[in-house]
């Protein structure tokens, strides 16, 4: 299954930021057959940060 997420908000520290990206790494490790896409519209050093993270 593929699995899309917002990842807009995702880099800080705030609650729903960390538990969203608990939640999005729980997820990839209990469902290693699913595919699981971030969508965002961060700049490129943003996004690298991403890559790092996942």
């Amino acid at each position: 299954m593929r699995v899309g997420f917002d990842a807009t908000n995702i880099l800080g520290h705030s609650g729903i930021r960390t538990y969203t990206r608990e939640l999005i790494q729980a997820l990839a490790i209990e469902f290693p057959e699913d595919e699981f896409l971030l969508y965002t519209s961060f700049t490129s050093s943003k996004k690298g940060t991403l890559q790092r993270i996942f």
